[in-house]
């Protein structure tokens, strides 16, 4: 028994496990008051009694099973730490690959796209238009008709509503990039920068092109300062296609 519960030592310094073992550790809970109710009744009769008992009862195999069952649970813990030791052990490398990725990604030098100022659609106001948009976009054409061009004269709310639209499917977690342009700041709206700071959203949205565009980078580190031609096949189409 004192060989089974060494693990409570361990399980100390991480909780976490404590719920993902739960099935081995009732169990054991259990067994251990079945040993506590026999050793109190076995311990209870004093040497006399315990003596004379034995001599019309099987202690020895009680003890066994009590040991036997005890080496099982224990087995079963062992098990059960293992597996765990290996999930975390495989979701540890998951969320290392990830972090060397989105640290690969930082060469891309993405604009900051900070929506925090942009206005958006008050409620009520020009439904039938977001409507019409979203129900485009959650069905593409088959036809290659997916492009939208919003025009419009200035002032009639077509950013505003551009914005609304995107910070809808941000809600849902089905946008993949939003870029927007200011004519105050030309250097983040540049060619470059735009298909960097698409590349770079696209990639934290997804994990396949995130792993296309760490490879891209990995492959040729000065990308992100090639061509245009070479940035938009190798940061946004091949990665798409993969």
């Amino acid at each position: 028994m004192e060989a089974l519960y060494s693990f409570v030592d361990d399980l100390d310094s991480l909780p976490g496990k404590i719920k993902q073992l739960e099935h081995a550790i009732v169990p054991i809970l259990a067994q251990t008051t079945e040993c506590a109710i026999f050793l109190r009744e076995y311990t209870g009769r004093g040497f006399v009694g315990r003596f004379l008992h034995q001599a019309t009862s099987n202690h020895s195999q009680t003890i066994e099973k009590l040991s036997a069952t005890l080496t099982e649970l224990k087995n079963d813990l062992n098990s059960g730490v293992h597996l765990h030791t290996a999930f975390m052990s495989s979701y540890t490398r998951d969320g290392v690959d990830k972090l060397v990725k989105s640290d690969i990604l930082k060469v891309l030098e993405p604009a900051r796209m900070n929506a925090a100022e942009r206005p958006m659609c008050l409620p009520g106001t020009m439904q039938d238009r977001q409507n019409e948009i979203i129900d485009w976009l959650m069905n593409p054409s088959d036809q290659n008709q997916n492009v939208m061009w919003l025009r419009g004269a200035a002032g009639l709310g077509k950013s505003t509503l551009a914005t609304t639209i995107a910070e809808h499917f941000r809600g849902l977690q089905r946008r993949g990039a939003f870029l927007f342009f200011d004519r105050n700041s030309p250097v983040e709206s540049s060619p470059s920068r735009v298909i960097c700071t698409l590349a770079y959203q696209l990639a934290e949205h997804d994990e396949g092109v995130r792993s296309a565009v760490s490879a891209a980078i990995e492959r040729d580190p000065q990308l992100a300062t090639a061509p245009l031609i070479t940035q938009f096949k190798s940061l946004i189409c091949e990665p798409l296609a993969a």
